[in-house]
């Protein structure tokens, strides 16, 4: 399981900063940078010793697979509760929901006793009794995401290429640079873009049916395709949204829970708790801490990113020696990776993650920055040295780094 301890850099004001534990120092820093919410901070809410367990912010860990890709904090003692007795709660109810939603928005495992789309995939022309969570979120994705849900085959394909090792491997594998293989990846986009080829019907029972048509399900299988459905980049939004939405309804408001690929929601709403975070993007070869994020009240905060940050996005992304990297932010028309910036930052006080991530998705997979996606939305992206942004009440860029090798300004 991977440690975390609080940031040990100098603070220009009273903040409490969660950071990866001693170690590498890279994959440290850009840890942050992913989870946003681990550098979420608090204002002077004093400590105290309750039974035994020391109040204040605190990482709750967890002992599950999935413990290494998402990270809790939570205000011990905030509600009032004693302390001991509030952490065993958090730790129980954010354990559950954690195994619980991982599981269910997974394409790619199979788990004893879960229907989940990996499940779905493999049942497909079968009435299937699904959670109500994955119902809600495929409904969703139906309705708002249009055909993306539907580019399982496409991401298979450059999953294969995410997990080579070496340019020469890399190379036979990526479908923009293997003419045979794009072919295949294009055919697969017509087929998700073609509802009498794939499609879900859904019932009122919370049950569900995956439609294939012939024509699909032997292309598929002649290329030795069988991922249907794939939330994408969307899945550890779902999740994280899932999970946040668990505690809010248990009245556990004082915490706020992260994945490791950029999506975080802060519950807390308290009057007067100031919190910031800071915005790490890539200039040149190097990530940096462009900026700092500061708001107050509770928020979603969303990164799309072209570029491994950290080994935990090993299967996320495939990097050449030549520093050009592929993504999973596939355009649906040419199934092709693409973005308008290296990074987005995205936060909302009235928006989810996945709301966020879908906007995200739709300025960034659109030939140009489609900033008309991202109105009423907090959003920064770095272009050179200057951080350009959409306001947002409530949040605010503030702080831009500055050393004696590179400066950063804010706009």
């Amino acid at each position: 399981m991977r440690k975390y301890a609080k940031d040990k850099r100098p603070s220009q004001k009273p903040v409490i900063k969660a950071e990866l534990a001693e170690g590498n120092k890279t994959t440290r820093i850009i840890f942050v940078a992913i989870f946003l919410a681990l550098g979420i901070t608090l204002i002077a809410f004093s400590a105290v010793k309750l039974l035994g367990r020391e109040s204040g912010f605190t990482e709750i860990e967890v002992d599950s697979p999935f413990s290494d890709f998402f990270v809790m904090n939570y205000d011990i003692g905030a509600s009032g509760a004693a302390a001991s007795a509030e952490y065993r709660n958090v730790k129980s109810v954010y354990s559950e929901a954690l195994d619980k939603y991982c599981k269910l928005y997974s394409a790619d495992a199979d788990y004893e006793g879960v229907v989940n789309i990996s499940y779905l995939n493999a049942h497909a022309g079968e009435r299937i009794t699904v959670d109500g969570a994955l119902y809600s979120a495929l409904l969703r994705m139906e309705t708002e995401g249009g055909s993306l849900h539907y580019l399982g085959t496409v991401l298979e394909m450059y999953d294969v290429l995410f997990s080579c090792d070496g340019d020469g491997y890399a190379k036979d594998a990526d479908p923009m640079k293997n003419g045979e293989l794009y072919a295949v990846a294009l055919e697969a986009c017509k087929f998700a873009n073609d509802r009498s080829s794939v499609s879900i019907e859904f019932f009122d029972d919370s049950s569900v049916v995956l439609h294939l048509s012939d024509e699909y399900r032997a292309f598929a299988e002649a290329n030795a395709l069988s991922r249907f459905i794939d939330l994408g980049v969307f899945e550890n939004a779902f999740a994280v949204d899932s999970i946040a939405d668990t505690l809010a309804a248990k009245e556990l408001i004082f915490g706020s829970v992260s994945s490791y690929d950029g999506y975080a929601r802060n519950l807390d709403s308290r009057e007067g708790a100031q919190y910031s975070f800071s915005y790490y993007a890539k200039s040149g070869d190097k990530v940096y801490p462009v900026c700092d994020v500061a708001y107050t009240g509770s928020i979603a905060t969303c990164v799309l990113k072209t570029y491994p940050t950290s080994e935990l996005d090993t299967f996320d992304f495939y990097l050449y020696s030549d520093g050009t990297s592929v993504h999973r932010l596939i355009d649906k028309n040419t199934a092709k990776a693409v973005s308008s910036v290296p990074e987005l930052l995205l936060a909302s006080a009235d928006e989810d993650a996945v709301s966020l991530a879908l906007r995200g998705y739709s300025a960034l997979v659109s030939g140009g920055l489609n900033v008309g996606a991202l109105d009423g939305v907090f959003a920064a992206w770095l272009d050179g040295y200057t951080v350009r942004s959409l306001s947002a009440d409530g949040i605010a860029l503030c702080d831009p780094f500055v050393s004696e090798d590179v400066s950063f300004s804010v706009e």
